[in-house]
């Protein structure tokens, strides 16, 4: 399964000008183009939020969530058409192909989350003490993502 993720990964950023380095880059870009309009334009606020960097960290850390569950969402209905060679030709149990999206989904959501610590810590100078309910908070979220994946590529097919 790891080497089927591994290469998800690396086909997503095969001849791209920076490579993996993109799936680092991009979240940083979207954070400054989210927090320009809403934050700097639209001016909205977010109650608790101090400030421009503290709107831009809460937004963020929605948007990371978001993507991930829209990354699984978006690759789902294909991802049985798409691997032609596992359905029609290996033994393979199908069952595992979900589990490819969702721990590509889950590579990228790991380096959103490295660049929200790294604009925490610039914002901050901290990283606050409840990132270790992530796990708590994300678990769910890719059983649940699990079981949708599932459907979806199965409807899908037809």
């Amino acid at each position: 399964m790891s080497q089927l993720i591994k290469r998800d990964v690396d086909l997503r950023y095969k001849g791209s000008f920076l490579g993996v380095f993109w799936s680092f880059i991009n979240p940083l870009l979207m954070l400054a183009i989210y927090t320009l309009i809403f934050g700097v334009f639209l001016k909205t606020k977010w109650p608790g939020a101090e400030g421009i960097a503290d709107y831009a960290l809460v937004l963020f850390s929605g948007l990371i969530i978001f993507n991930f569950f829209s990354e699984c969402l978006v690759r789902a209905p294909a991802l049985i058409q798409s691997n032609p060679n596992f359905v029609k030709k290996v033994v393979f149990p199908l069952e595992l192909l979900v589990g490819v999206p969702i721990g590509s989904a889950l590579f990228h959501l790991g380096l959103s989350l490295a660049a929200w610590v790294a604009v925490a810590m610039v914002v901050h100078r901290s990283i606050p003490w409840s990132l270790v309910f992530l796990p708590i908070v994300v678990a769910p979220l890719v059983v649940m993502m699990l079981g949708i994946t599932w459907v979806i590529s199965a409807i899908g097919v037809y």
